[in-house]
């Protein structure tokens, strides 16, 4: 099988729609990304939320990088990220929203870190210190240093092709009898 590649100086641009769709493929969790500076919190629903290490232990999130904030991460401090629990798509779509109206569905606390703000009922939160921000195409990546943990039990809250979906255990590694020729 030959594949044909382009010289690296060629750019090949992919279609956003098309990207969009294949990304979206791809299951995800959900989360709730929050800055608390000067007594505001700004938050953000982020999918794109993964653990990098272990020692230290490090999380990565990207950020869209012209939103208020990209640029609170970017000054550093600290943020917090709340793992959101499979009833909670409400409190996903209204951070997900550019321009909110009425009371936030969720309350966030501020008990493990004064300027990482987690909500107060979600799957697992995490006080992170920004140790890094990257800038990458039109987003931002902020590598963050955890900080303090709360977990509890529960179901995650899913998104994938455009849609949210609850976790159905599949028990893949279970033994099949395979019927013989």
């Amino acid at each position: 099988m030959t594949i044909a590649t382009e010289p690296r100086h060629s750019r090949t641009r992919v279609h956003a729609t098309v990207f969009k769709e294949a990304v979206g493929r791809f299951a995800s969790g959900v989360t709730v990304v929050a800055v608390r500076r000067d007594g505001e919190t700004i938050a953000k629903t982020v999918s794109a939320f993964s653990s990098l290490s272990l020692d230290p232990p490090l999380i990565g999130v990207a950020i869209g990088g012209h939103t208020p904030l990209a640029a609170l991460l970017r000054a550093g401090g600290a943020f917090g990220v709340s793992v959101l629990a499979d009833d909670q798509a409400a409190v996903s779509d209204w951070f997900a929203r550019p321009s909110r109206g009425g009371t936030a569905p969720a309350a966030f606390v501020h008990d493990q870190h004064p300027e990482a703000p987690v909500l107060d009922r979600c799957l697992s939160r995490l006080c992170c210190r920004v140790v890094d921000v990257v800038g990458t195409g039109d987003h931002v990546v902020a590598v963050g240093e955890v900080q303090a943990v709360r977990t509890t039990a529960g179901t995650p809250l899913l998104h994938h092709d455009g849609r949210y979906h609850a976790l159905v255990p599949h028990h893949i590694n279970k033994p099949q009898e395979v019927p013989t020729p």
